[in-house]
């Protein structure tokens, strides 16, 4: 009825497995269709064994939502590439939009504080890990890392937020590394609630798998948020030529699948504070400036104002 009555500008939408009716209503009332796309729904559905005619049945919905569109809000490069390519979309319909966080920094509390919450000693460095645990997460490197940091930094952890279907492995390969003790798992918590741990961490870990890569780009969904707590961030150097300058000036960029790479890195770190402190200040005011979730808005609504101009 609303859509009859011409109430809308725009339709925008998440991702949608089978779901017609915003379709429709774009094509019967003519009204722009957008599509936030935070993953490649098929490629989920098939790591996790979905039925095939399940899969079929959404990837026909998609290409019928995909063509329809308007404009796709996608937040990764090679995720648009590979879009472009699988639907045969035009690429100007396709706009890389990397997710915002909310710039809640002021919350944070002192890392003393923090880590008497978490009962951890003082004297720790801590690797933060912020999201699922699943097979696109280069965990095994970061552990291989730790091990090779082990004689320089005897007090290196890594507190682990988030859980997912990678756990187990996580946790067995720990133990046949004999760090267990040395990861911490918070498991999920609310965002609201982030900062009453993220003071804790000293170094953000968002490094990815060869194929993790291949999806999600260098810069995942919860880079906004390691930054936005001012926190200095190790990420993989692959597709990094695709973002501004000043993002990649604030990150610590290694080599996927690289733990050599790594473990000099987090040494680098552990080393010259000054730098990480530089570091994450750059990161933070890149999102104060770019990602937080109104100006990630913005861009959105640009993007719509200049496609009814067209």
């Amino acid at each position: 009825m609303l859509s009859l009555l011409k109430k809308y500008d725009a339709i925008y939408v998440r991702e949608l497995e089978v779901n017609p009716f915003p379709r429709w209503c774009s094509i019967i009332f003519q009204i722009p269709l957008y599509i936030e796309i935070n993953s490649i729904l098929l490629q989920n559905m098939l790591i996790s064994g979905i039925d095939r005619r399940r899969i079929l049945k959404a990837e026909r919905n998609q290409a019928a939502d995909f063509h329809q569109a308007t404009g796709l809000i996608v937040p990764s490069f090679p995720r648009c590439r590979w879009i472009i390519d699988h639907y045969g979309l035009k690429p100007d319909k396709v706009h890389m939009i990397l997710n915002g966080a909310d710039v809640t920094s002021d919350k944070k509390i002192e890392r003393s504080k923090a880590l008497k919450n978490l009962n951890l000693p003082e004297d720790g460095f801590y690797l933060g890990f912020l999201g699922n645990i699943w097979e696109y997460y280069d965990l095994n490197s970061i552990l291989k890392a730790m091990k090779l940091c082990h004689e320089e930094m005897p007090n290196l952890y890594m507190i682990m937020i988030g859980s997912g279907p990678g756990t187990d492995n996580l946790r067995n390969m720990s133990q046949e590394m004999h760090l267990t003790s040395r990861l911490i798992f918070i498991g999920y918590i609310q965002p609201e609630s982030l900062f009453e741990v993220m003071g804790a961490i000293d170094v953000g870990l968002m490094v990815l798998t060869k194929k993790g890569i291949q999806d999600l780009g260098p810069i995942t969904t919860r880079f906004a948020t390691y930054a936005a707590f001012e926190m200095p961030v190790i990420a993989n150097d692959v597709y990094i030529e695709d973002h501004p300058q000043e993002l990649r000036d604030g990150l610590s960029l290694v080599p996927p699948q690289d733990s050599q790479a790594l473990a000099n890195t987090i040494l680098w770190l552990y080393r010259h504070p000054k730098e990480r402190e530089k570091k994450a200040k750059i990161l933070h005011d890149f999102v104060v400036k770019k990602l937080t979730w109104n100006a990630v808005a913005g861009e959105i609504l640009e993007i719509i104002k200049r496609d009814k101009k067209v």
